[in-house]
């Protein structure tokens, strides 16, 4: 995954974030701490393989589940 790819991850992962307060249960759910989440979001780390494979499912979950409220 090149750093575009990479920043376009975490854009559409720091959206999921929204509102204010979500953060807590998307860490709950990639099975990370707040703290590392943040530090995603934030560029000061970069997550590891195996997370990132788990923030793509996440967030195709996030879309099919949008698509099916709609």
């Amino acid at each position: 995954m090149g750093t575009k790819e990479l920043k376009a991850l975490m854009a559409e992962l720091e959206e999921a974030c929204q509102p204010y307060g979500r953060q807590k249960e998307v860490a709950k759910e990639l099975g990370v701490s707040e703290q590392i989440l943040s530090n995603w979001l934030s560029g000061s780390r970069v997550p590891l393989l195996k997370n990132l494979f788990k923030i793509e499912a996440f967030l195709k979950k996030q879309k099919s589940r949008r698509k099916s409220t709609r």
